[in-house]
């Protein structure tokens, strides 16, 4: 069920969102009109469960001394490498290994959202919705420490209860900005917009 529900996700328009991050679309098209054309970039969506509403999924506290987005929650994700053969699928499985130890063949990619520029830094990042085999949700986490000090599986209806609005300026412009508390920990910026893209879709599949 959880795989149907998120390919139906990925299928679905969010136009609750598309008004806000239209907008904030429109200010990176207006500051950097090429943004398209920034490094691309992909972060695990990772979900563990047979249902959206009673699923797990993977969030990292990042590292301090990481280049971009130091100290703060995330999904597993970095760059595309040459061996991904440019495929965000395979540079999320990949990261995903590589940051918090979960085995790349037990990761099923099932779709790629559109891409996200990033606030900070210069990438253009690819959501990709996946599910773990039960071993991989089972087995213990083994995080790499230069990047990840912290990760954990995380209640998605207790993140969706903890969401709340706050008021943000992106270049000069003021932007009503999702974020979620994992614990004493705040999701914000990035993967909060696409965690909150992700309720908004199944939202509407729900209804």
């Amino acid at each position: 069920m959880l795989v149907t529900q998120l390919q139906k996700i990925a299928a679905t328009s969010d136009h609750t969102y598309d008004k806000s991050l239209g907008m904030l679309k429109s200010i990176f098209q207006t500051r950097d009109p090429d943004y398209l054309k920034r490094e691309p970039a992909a972060v695990c969506v990772l979900f563990a469960g047979a249902d959206f509403r009673t699923s797990e999924i993977l969030l990292t506290m990042r590292s301090g001394s990481v280049a971009t987005h130091a100290n703060q929650v995330a999904f597993p994700g970095g760059s595309l490498e040459p061996g991904d053969h440019h495929d965000p699928k395979r540079a999320a499985a990949r990261e995903c290994f590589e940051e918090v130890g979960v085995p790349e063949g037990l990761i099923h990619s099932h779709a790629v959202l559109d891409a996200y520029p990033t606030f900070g830094g210069s990438f253009l990042v690819h959501p990709v919705l996946a599910t773990v085999e039960g071993p991989g949700r089972a087995a213990p986490l083994i995080m790499d420490p230069a990047e990840v000090v912290f990760a954990e599986w995380v209640s998605v209806a207790k993140l969706m209860e903890s969401r709340q609005v706050e008021e943000r300026v992106v270049f000069g412009n003021a932007i009503k900005a999702p974020y979620f508390m994992w614990g004493d920990r705040k999701m914000w910026g990035l993967s909060a917009w696409i965690f909150d893209s992700i309720l908004n879709r199944y939202v509407t599949i729900s209804t």
